[in-house]
């Protein structure tokens, strides 16, 4: 039985999508009239929203990391750098959210130069597909990992024959 990953992983998209839109607002009116305020793009209501979903995404993925590596393929060293970098992200995000809602004030947002929007819409774009290409793991394959090392003969993101044989559940 696969351990719950708290959906996290759903969240994360969600989140994603609505930094995505804040960033390109804010790039966009930038590039229109050559000054963009974070106060104009983003209100408490909307950073709320944000960080509700944020706080839940650190939450879940520094606490759910085993649950994860059970759910999904976390084998190789890029998908495991790629986690923690997604979870450091997302939780160093959070002390600055934390300021604007108790205070309202913009100036850990206004710290970041004007370009910033144009390279997180990469960065989320990035953390998008990393979500949507995690391979579920069949349901052996918690067991199946703990007792067999992967074999170096088989392609990345392929089972080896004795694999697939424990995996099916047969010797």
């Amino acid at each position: 039985m696969k351990r719950s990953t708290w959906a996290t992983e759903h969240v994360l998209l969600l989140l994603m999508s609505g930094g995505f839109f804040i960033h390109l607002i804010s790039a966009s009116r930038y590039l229109s009239d050559d000054s963009s305020r974070v106060g104009d793009v983003v209100t408490r209501p909307v950073d709320a929203a944000l960080f509700l979903l944020m706080a839940y995404c650190a939450v879940g993925l520094n606490a759910r990391y085993r649950a994860f590596a059970h759910t999904y393929d976390m084998r190789s060293p890029q998908r495991r750098i790629g986690y923690w970098a997604i979870t450091a992200y997302v939780t160093v995000s959070l002390p600055g959210h934390v300021v604007f809602l108790a205070t309202g004030d913009t100036g850990f947002f206004d710290a970041f130069p004007w370009w910033f929007s144009q390279v997180i819409l990469a960065v989320y774009a990035l953390i998008v597909a990393y979500v949507l290409t995690l391979r579920r793991l069949p349901d052996h394959a918690p067991v199946l990992a703990a007792a067999t090392k992967i074999s170096a003969a088989a392609a990345p993101g392929e089972w080896s024959a004795r694999e697939s044989r424990l995996a099916s559940g047969r010797k």
